[in-house]
């Protein structure tokens, strides 16, 4: 990364945090989603394809599930 290389350390960091909060938001939509799924396959009574979703839901975003 050119602002290590540089030591421009702050600006690295903050430039990263960013990215890393906005990681974290991505993963947490797709979390919802893994789970709404599940509830679909659930009403559908897949509930082996229901569980898996349930599961990558609760990997994905663990304080939420």
């Amino acid at each position: 990364m050119k602002l290590v290389e540089d030591n421009q350390l702050d600006e690295a960091l903050k430039l990263l945090s960013a990215r890393e909060q906005e990681e974290d938001r991505i993963v947490q939509k797709t979390a919802k989603t893994r789970f709404a799924m599940a509830l679909v396959f659930e009403l559908k009574l897949d509930y082996p394809k229901a569980r898996e979703y349930y599961e990558n839901a609760a990997r994905l975003d663990p304080e939420n599930s």
